[in-house]
């Protein structure tokens, strides 16, 4: 098939190759007048079914990987003008309660009325055999939902919404999208993820928003405060808020100063001193002071007091310390809280994780190990006083940055249905990471420790022992692993150390493919000749369970299990 230049495409929806629910982005295979076989439509169609008529706005392109495809900016569906159409249009499972048999007997009926007949006397559906009153409820119910997404599509991309936007928009309102968008376009930054001020603010004006609408400064304000946010404030002076958001909003002082003052009045902004503050950051950077004020004026001795020699630590260190640098590791030692900051990249984190594993601390929030923490964790030597076995083990806490910008993000989205949000996001994230995989090659972990050896993989248990063969399948699962693209097969004892948890999972779909044991082989396996299957497999089972994302039964072909694969990953 040829490219073709033309920017408008009409055609007939064949098939569904793939589609995502909440934001309407889609890969179909359509029927065009004039090109023998089905071409490959792309964009955001929300809701289009099989035997849907469309009329694409666009452009061709050619991918590499995936060949010639026209990519619709826009698009309109018409209704199907054929008895053919019809019946493909209804079969497709697009209106609750007609399925392929039913679609058949409706149109055998009505013929090329059936969708005049569904739209204006649907009560005709009883005059069709086996069609009772609950079914023509629910095709009634459908019927008028559909109609409801396409009267909010046509809405809001006239006012240039993409279809993308408007499928999330429709998600969140439903059928009462239109009226609360144009009560107030700028409610979308507040409730549509990934929506913010300027895509707002830019429907709001094709909807004839003056520039001093206060819900437009409203808006601009929380904008303002939220970018100053990402640059490391919690909050912003009067005057720098007003000038901010003039510069925003190009609007003028007073429209400024006087939606500033009543979102103050109404506690949407709170007022401490000469600062403003969002609400979520005012109470996060409260309660983080008065932990820490807490800690540093807790009462009792330190356990540190009496163990600081400055001699002692110059001989150990062959360093001569003056005394401004002596007095700093003094604070340090014998204070309640140690405050360790520096530029990024200077190893603060790095330093706080061994600190902490090394001595069984408390962390205020899960922490990221490299793939080599427990190596350097073994490089690291702990000496501390009975007292500190016996007492700040179970006591102290290490809080660094990142624990600190939890702290404000969880009061900050409190009230914004944070964890609804979160799972959207998951869902965007998994539907995109599955839809845009191409396997470039595959990987075979033994493969690879036997190559970079040099010699077969029992001859390595021969000479250097099973850590001796942990510590190579560790490395080449860490090298690998950072390739994107990969299909890594590894070997079924890689569960069994923890250190290769995060690589297998940081950037990875894990799959358990669970095979009866007596199908398994165990010739050239050092593991599975020294030990019963039957007790590896006890052993690694439970692990197996825990680290999957996907439990694959194997007991039929090579390719019948590698397609359950690919339909269980929606591929």
């Amino acid at each position: 098939m040829n490219e073709h230049p033309a920017t408008l495409l009409r055609c007939v929806v064949e098939r569904i190759t793939y589609q995502n629910p909440e934001n309407g982005y889609s890969v179909l295979k359509v029927k065009v007048k004039g090109y023998n076989d089905l071409v490959t439509l792309v964009g955001n169609l929300l809701e289009v079914p099989v035997g849907s008529v469309l009329l694409c706005r666009g452009e061709w392109k050619v991918d590499k990987c995936y060949g010639s495809q026209f990519v619709a900016a826009t698009w309109e569906e018409t209704m199907p003008a054929t008895v053919y159409g019809i019946e493909k249009y209804l079969g497709s499972g697009l209106v609750k309660g007609i399925g392929p048999r039913f679609a058949r007997a409706i149109v055998q009926r009505f013929g090329t009325e059936t969708i005049d007949i569904i739209e204006t006397e649907i009560e005709r559906l009883y005059e069709v055999p086996n069609i009772g009153r609950k079914r023509v409820a629910k095709i009634r119910e459908s019927w008028e939902k559909q109609k409801d997404i396409k009267n909010v599509m046509l809405f809001l991309q006239g006012y240039g919404v993409s279809t993308a936007y408007a499928a999330k928009i429709y998600r969140e309102y439903g059928k009462e999208s239109i009226d609360k968008v144009r009560e107030n376009p700028y409610r979308l930054a507040d409730d549509i993820w990934g929506i913010g001020f300027k895509t707002a603010d830019g429907i709001a004006a094709k909807m004839g928003y003056e520039k001093e609408d206060p819900r437009r400064c409203r808006s601009g304000i929380l904008y303002t405060l939220g970018q100053l946010s990402d640059e490391g404030h919690v909050y912003a002076g009067e005057e720098q808020l007003v000038k901010t958001a003039g510069q925003l909003l190009e609007a003028g002082e007073t429209a400024i100063r006087d939606t500033l003052a009543g979102m103050l009045q109404a506690e949407d902004l709170i007022l401490d001193k000469d600062a403003i503050y969002l609400p979520p950051f005012y109470h996060a950077e409260c309660g983080t002071s008065r932990r820490l004020r807490d800690l540093a004026e807790s009462t009792g001795r330190s356990l540190f007091d009496g163990l600081f020699d400055p001699s002692s630590l110059t001989a150990e260190t062959g360093i001569e310390y003056d005394e401004v640098q002596l007095a700093a590791i003094r604070q340090a030692v014998t204070s309640k809280v140690m405050v360790l900051t520096g530029g990024p990249g200077t190893g603060k984190t790095t330093i706080l994780n061994l600190i902490g594993g090394k001595l069984e601390l408390r962390r205020g929030a899960v922490f990221n190990r490299s793939s080599f923490f427990g190596a350097y964790l073994e490089l690291c030597r702990a000496e501390t006083a009975s007292a500190f076995d016996r007492d700040v083990r179970a006591k102290s806490r290490i809080i660094t940055s990142d624990d600190v910008f939890d702290y404000l993000l969880d009061f900050r989205y409190m009230n914004e249905g944070i964890d609804h949000k979160r799972r959207e996001l998951l869902e965007e994230y998994t539907d995109a990471r599955y839809a845009k995989f191409q396997m470039r090659s595959l990987e075979d972990v033994d493969r690879r420790i036997a190559a970079t050896a040099g010699r077969p993989i029992p001859e390595i248990f021969a000479q250097e022992g099973e850590e001796g063969f942990r510590i190579r399948e560790h490395l080449a699962l860490c090298a690998v692993s950072k390739e994107s693209g990969q299909v890594i097969a590894c070997g079924g004892g890689i569960v069994t150390r923890k250190e290769n948890w995060d690589p297998m999972r940081q950037n990875s779909t894990v799959i358990y493919l669970r095979r009866d044991l007596s199908l398994l082989p165990t010739s050239g396996r050092p593991m599975s000749q020294a030990n019963p299957v039957e007790t590896l497999y006890c052993q690694r089972a439970p692990l197996y369970e825990q680290l999957a994302d996907l439990t694959v039964e194997n007991h039929g072909t090579p390719a019948e299990t590698a397609n359950e694969i690919i339909r269980r990953l929606g591929l």
